[in-house]
This record gives structure tokens, sequence and C-alpha cells, in this order.
């Protein structure tokens, strides 16, 4: 849960919100004891985990993999807020015309609203979650 909050925060939206276009994890496999690392934080951890005949995937590993499953390679990141301090977002765009949401929800269970183009759409986030909302524009548009 730590680590998914940190890698969320700092490594995503924290750092896509003021026009970062990429991040970089220092550790992308570790060990299981996570002791191959060569600098970086001493309780880092990599994207996976080598143990000793499997692979573990860690928490920045499923929060790279959810944001590259639903934000499309060329997507610009778009104006986004949030009134609600725990509660984080990042937009963006993509050529195909669709916009997506990634929100961390950090905390308690809650419901956001969502308001675009004068419509307003109402979401449950539970504790703790990484939620992805996504729609195409209508080309009528």
């Amino acid at each position: 849960q730590q680590n998914m909050e940190w890698s969320v925060r700092r490594m995503y939206i924290e750092a896509y919100n003021p026009h970062a276009v990429g991040t970089t994890y220092w550790n992308l496999a570790l060990d299981a004891l996570g002791a191959t690392h060569l600098g970086g934080c001493g309780t880092c951890t990599g994207l996976v985990s080598v143990l000793s005949s499997s692979f573990r995937t860690e928490a920045d590993g499923y929060v790279t993999a959810h944001f590259s499953r639903y934000v499309n390679v060329g997507a610009r990141r778009i104006e986004t807020d949030s009134s609600n301090s725990n509660i984080l977002v990042v937009g963006y765009l993509d050529d195909a015309g669709k916009i997506t949401l990634v929100l961390w929800n950090d905390g308690a269970g809650r419901v956001a609203s969502i308001l675009w183009r004068g419509k307003k759409v109402t979401v449950p986030l539970p504790a703790n979650a990484l939620v992805t909302l996504s729609w195409t524009i209508p080309t009528s548009e």
C-alpha cells in the first residue's frame, strides 16, 4: 500500500501534472531481498522481484502496468482539478479523441464527481484505490 501510494503520487500524478513527459525507475528487477540495486533509496523495490524460480510483481510494477494499459502512447496531458486533497487526478487526451482520467483516492472510500462539458457523473472510489475512467469525445463535436 505505502509503495503503491508513493509510486502513484511521485512517479506519475505529481510528476505529469507539472508537465513531465516521462519518469524512470532506478531498479527494474531486484532479488527477493531487494539487495541487488546500485544506489537509490535503501527501501526501494524494483518493478518485479526475481525469486529463485519465479518473480513477484511489486507495487511499482502494478502502477506502471496500470498507466501503460490505460494511457495510450502519444496521449497529451490535459488540465484537471480536484476539490478534494485526498483525490489526486491526472488526465490525458489521445489522437483518437479518447480522454483518460487516472484517479488515486488517498484515504477512505468516497464518491467523486466528474464534471465535463456541463455533464456530471459520480464515481465510487474504494479506499486507497487507483481508478481509471475513459471516454471518447463524439466525432460530431
